[in-house]
């Protein structure tokens, strides 16, 4: 039996350094089953990739201009999406982690 395209793991990334966004998707890409279906530099694009890509996992840069990935978590929570939500952040602090982990 082959493998079916749906068995893949659909990944978006959201991160306002492009540099760090390709090296992630490389290494990402690298990994069988693994491919990232969207990228965006902002939060207000992350959410309207999340809804028009659907995928598995967004990976979120915290401090992204115009909805934080505080924000963009929120959105996916409210709005019901099936996208479950890895956060990326440089922060040591509780706070942050707590937050994250919260929502």
């Amino acid at each position: 039996m082959s493998k079916s395209i749906s068995s893949e793991i659909s990944i978006l990334i959201a991160d306002d350094h492009p540099i760090f966004r390709q090296g992630l998707k490389q290494l990402i890409e690298k990994e069988p089953g693994l491919r990232v279906v969207a990228e965006a530099d902002n939060g207000e694009s992350a959410i309207e990739l999340i809804k028009s890509h659907s995928p598995l996992v967004a990976i979120l840069d915290l401090d992204i201009p115009r909805l934080d990935g505080f924000s963009v978590t929120r959105n996916v929570k409210e709005l019901k999406l099936p996208t479950r939500v890895v956060v990326l952040t440089m922060h040591k602090d509780e706070l942050h982690v707590n937050q994250a982990i919260d929502l």
